[in-house]
């Protein structure tokens, strides 16, 4: 386990988005410094997964629709 002493306003800052997100403040932290160290979690994997797929429906949509043009 680790500690860290955070600015006030980043402290306010933690609780705004813990209270936004329904999660813990730790969860906030844990999920920062997971991006900090690029660390991916399985649903980011997953979230980027689906978003090249839509971009490249997306792209044949687009080339379909100049097609038609």
């Amino acid at each position: 386990m680790m500690g860290a002493r955070i600015p006030p306003d980043w402290a306010k800052e933690i609780e705004a988005i813990a209270l936004g997100e329904g999660c813990s403040t730790a969860e906030v932290c844990r999920r920062a410094m997971g991006q900090f160290l690029g660390k991916r979690g399985k649903a980011r994997a997953t979230i980027e997964s689906r978003l090249r797929r839509l971009e490249k429906q997306l792209a044949a949509l687009i080339a379909q629709n100049l097609e038609g043009d």
